[in-house]
C-alpha cells in the first residue's frame, strides 16, 4: 500500500485516503480490463463529447474570426 502510495498518491495524503485511491484505481483497472459493456458506453460517450467540444471550439473561433472581419469591413466603410 505504501509503495503504491509513493508511486500514485500525493505525499501529504493520510493512509486512509491512499487506501481509498488505491481501491478506486483497482476498480478502474478491473472495469477497463474486463471491457464491461457500460464501461465501453461511457468511454464512447467521453470520446464523443471530446470530439464535440473540439468541433464547438473550432466553430466558436470561426465565428469570432468572422465577427472581427465584419467589424473591420464596417470600419473601412466608415473610414472612407
Amino acid at each position: 500500500m505504501r509503495a503504491w502510495g509513493r508511486d500514485h498518491a500525493n505525499a501529504c495524503w493520510p493512509l486512509d485516503q491512499i487506501r481509498e485511491e488505491k481501491q478506486r484505481s483497482d476498480a478502474f483497472d478491473l472495469l477497463e480490463g474486463r471491457n464491461d459493456e457500460i464501461w465501453r458506453e461511457i468511454k464512447q460517450l467521453q470520446a464523443d463529447s471530446a470530439a464535440l467540444l473540439v468541433k464547438a471550439s473550432r466553430l466558436q473561433c470561426l465565428l469570432v474570426t468572422q465577427q472581427v472581419a465584419e467589424e473591420a469591413r464596417q470600419d473601412d466603410r466608415h473610414g472612407q
